[in-house]
């Protein structure tokens, strides 16, 4: 009997010996604190590529690790820095150098944006160039390729902007996503906040929004225009062009002015640079060098212009256009504050935007 009860016994043990090393074996990888590295941080000394999918949704192959990388678009610089992998960047268009100078004032300056130099990013030991796919694409791809460079076409605004985001965490890996997680976290609980507000009225203002540095409105297909919308206004260029694909309407003054005269446009918004140059009240002044037509607008008589800084209308800092967009449709944006918000964004991602003024009303007196 003594027999059989150690023979028992012994077959427990096994059992439980087993079952604890299976346990372990199938646990091993579920420590919270320990995520699966990806991208650069999951090579170890090996080589290997990933896939991602750039703004126009084509697939890209690139080979791992990116420890060198080079670009002609603004708005990737700034996800760089958010993203804590600045450092990598080793040249970049002379836009992003001036405007950025406190963290790439010592890269290689490729000059304009549209045709960077090839043999200049490959003496930078990249082969890899981060541009735009539309607006600000380059027109030298061919050139560049023929050289061993690879385009990656990432806008890192408007629709695909937090998409892009995380394509760049695909490439520079797992210790980038907490960050980017970060960012991702402000921007939506901005967002959701100002889609969120109550404007007080069944009737949604009516807008013409001016892109001063092309002298025209932004179509209804423009982002600006989907985001001011959105908040809860009309685009009057979605009634007077309804057809157009671009981000702008050729629309005439005239045909603006004869919809004014019988339906009304409540609010003109103005998309300008405000820096040490330009203030708001010389940007109001461009607006109407772009046709005296403009003059004789409802909105104008009204006091209902506004002039929104570029800085907040794309790229990372768009969730604070949100805030001013609903400023300038006469919605009170109450614990929501443009300078508060870019404060905010400077301390946590370590950027230095001294402005704190972003959407100005137009003094009619002052004009």
């Amino acid at each position: 009997m003594r027999k059989v009860q150690t023979i028992s016994l012994i077959v427990v043990g096994i059992i439980i010996v087993a079952a604890a090393g299976i346990y372990f074996a199938t646990t091993e990888n579920d420590d919270p604190g320990e995520k699966e590295k990806t991208g650069n941080d999951g090579l170890g000394d090996e080589e290997k590529t990933i896939t991602i999918t750039d703004s126009l949704g084509n697939e890209v192959e690139i080979e791992l690790p990116v420890k060198k990388v080079c670009l002609t678009n603004t708005n990737a610089a700034k996800f760089m820095q958010i993203l804590g992998v600045a450092d990598l960047v080793t040249a970049a268009d002379e836009t992003t150098i001036s405007l950025l100078p406190e963290i790439y004032g010592d890269v290689k300056d490729l000059g304009e944006y549209k045709s960077p130099d090839g043999e200049t990013i490959l003496s930078t030991g990249s082969k890899i160039l981060i541009c735009q796919s539309s607006a600000r694409s380059i027109t030298n791809s061919e050139e560049l390729e023929s050289q061993g460079i690879q385009i990656v076409r990432l806008d890192c605004y408007g629709e695909t902007m937090l998409t892009d985001l995380e394509q760049l965490v695909a490439i520079f890996g797992s210790s980038t996503q907490e960050r980017a997680d970060k960012y991702t976290q402000i921007y939506n609980g901005v967002v959701d906040s100002v889609l969120g507000l109550d404007s007080g009225s069944d009737e949604k203002p009516v807008f013409m929004f001016m892109f001063l540095s092309l002298k025209k409105p932004y179509a209804v297909t423009s982002e600006l225009s989907k985001i001011t919308e959105s908040i809860g206004a009309t685009n009057c260029i979605g009634i007077l062009d309804p057809d157009t694909t671009g981000s702008t309407s050729k629309i005439q003054a005239e045909s603006i002015l004869d919809y004014d005269n019988e339906h009304g446009i409540d609010r003109i918004l103005i998309r300008g640079t405000i820096d040490g140059v330009s203030t708001a009240q010389s940007e109001y002044s461009k607006f109407l060098d772009i046709n005296t037509l403009y003059e004789d607008l409802n909105a104008i008589s009204a006091g209902n212009v506004y002039v929104i800084d570029t800085d907040v209308l794309s790229g990372p800092l768009d969730h604070v256009g949100y805030v001013c967009i609903a400023e300038a449709l006469g919605y009170e944006t109450g614990e929501l504050s443009a300078a508060k918000l870019v404060q905010d964004f400077n301390d946590e991602f370590g950027f230095t935007y001294d402005k704190t003024e972003f959407v100005f009303k137009i003094d009619m007196a002052s004009s």
